[in-house]
């Protein structure tokens, strides 16, 4: 029986030692700081000591004290009664006490090496888990690779093209979107100058309030402001989000998402609206994205609706959902490239990058274009419906 166990323990050290060899490959600067724990785990039945449990000792005890008293009574009737069939028993008796002893013994060790290897095979199906765990993120980190390769040979081709460095083709990539990021920037604070100007002379009569041909009108001249820096206004988003509170506070609050406030101050100010955005939000979770700019910089359209992007400020909450999307896309991307072959290495595959300078030449000359002529090439805006009058109380007009 201990034959077999050690035969055991040997196995599954073995199994977790061919399991562990892909793992410590050209880890030798380490291999000098884990000699003596590897040389406490090469032998197994020697080096580790294995101990018993209390109830294990207890019950060896015990037997060692019944045989103990056997064998003591055998003494004892050898003395009261000297014959030759008492000496046989009290011999036999003697030599079986002696014998269970020894058995119990080994019983108590070979109950102790079990729970020590069922133990290692707990931890050699653990460590199954977990190469197993490792093997899946490489082949997910496989496409990754192979995309980053071919992504650094396109750029090579490039650079060689161009006649300058791959890291300064980066360098520049990464100017331009700084620069870009700080246009949209002067953007935003251009327009919400420009419309908190609009909205504190729309209201005429000072009382902070808007009637709804005020809030149309309020509606109208913003639109053709902010055509003239080719930005696209949600007209009705606008009108749906002062209807229900046609405030000058109201509307700087909405025009206030435009800039990033670091201020507490202003956080504290604006508790009154957090609730009523919230229930916005869940509803219509772009309601508040009302001022859209063309990817291409020429003037709005419904047909490029879908090239649009947002000036609004996504909020913390947006910003996780956002990377949650992110994370999922680039999860899908990892499964499809994983399931098709990869592309050659040609400037054809990639025409993005190859055509990314001439674009953006063409995209700022078209805003430049559109900013010069202030409006004069717009197209009329469409007649409002106006209401019928609506006068508030205390308005003669």
């Amino acid at each position: 029986m201990g034959i077999r166990e050690n035969m055991a323990v040997h196995a599954v050290t073995e199994k977790a030692g061919t399991l562990l060899e892909p793992l410590l490959e050209g880890e030798d600067d380490e291999e000098s700081s884990y000699d003596d724990e590897s040389s406490t785990y090469s032998s197994p039945t020697k080096s580790i000591e294995i101990k018993a449990t209390p109830l294990q000792k207890l019950k060896f005890i015990l037997v060692t004290l019944g045989l103990m008293a056997g064998e003591a009574a055998s003494v004892v009737a050898i003395i009261l009664d000297p014959e030759i069939m008492v000496y046989v028993m009290a011999g036999i008796t003697m030599l079986n006490g002696l014998l269970s002893c020894f058995k119990e013994y080994h019983i108590m060790k070979n109950s102790s090496l079990r729970i020590f290897i069922k133990k290692l095979r707990e931890d050699a199906k653990q460590l199954e888990d977990e190469v197993d765990i490792l093997a899946e993120e490489i082949e997910l980190l496989e496409p990754e690779a192979q995309r980053a390769s071919i992504v650094e040979e396109e750029l090579n081709l490039i650079a060689d093209e161009q006649k300058c460095n791959v890291d300064e083709l980066v360098a520049l990539v990464k100017e331009n979107e700084s620069i870009l990021a700080l246009m949209r920037d002067n953007l935003r604070q251009r327009i919400v100058q420009d419309t908190l100007k609009i909205v504190m002379l729309s209201d005429r009569n000072n009382d902070g309030k808007f009637c709804k041909v005020e809030l149309k009108m309020l509606t109208l001249k913003i639109r053709m402001q902010l055509s003239e820096y080719g930005v696209d206004f949600e007209e009705q988003k606008f009108y749906y989000l002062m209807s229900e509170n046609p405030t000058v506070e109201r509307a700087v609050h909405i025009l206030k998402r435009l800039i990033p406030s670091n201020n507490d101050e202003e956080c504290e100010d604006s508790e009154e609206y957090e609730d009523e955005d919230n229930e916005d939000e869940d509803e219509d979770g772009d309601l508040y994205d009302i001022f859209f700019i063309n990817e291409s910089g020429t003037s709005m359209s419904e047909w490029s609706a879908q090239k649009r992007v947002s000036l609004q400020l996504p909020k913390p909450s947006q910003e996780r959902r956002l990377s949650h999307i992110s994370t999922e896309r680039k999860t899908l991307s990892n499964k499809s490239l994983a399931t098709r072959e990869p592309p050659k290495t040609t400037v054809q595959n990639f025409p993005s990058l190859s055509e990314e300078a001439p674009s953006a030449r063409m995209r700022r000359r078209d805003r430049l274009k559109t900013v010069l002529k202030r409006g004069r090439d717009l197209p009329p805006p469409p007649p409002l419906a106006f209401p019928p009058d609506d006068p508030r109380p205390g308005d003669k007009s």
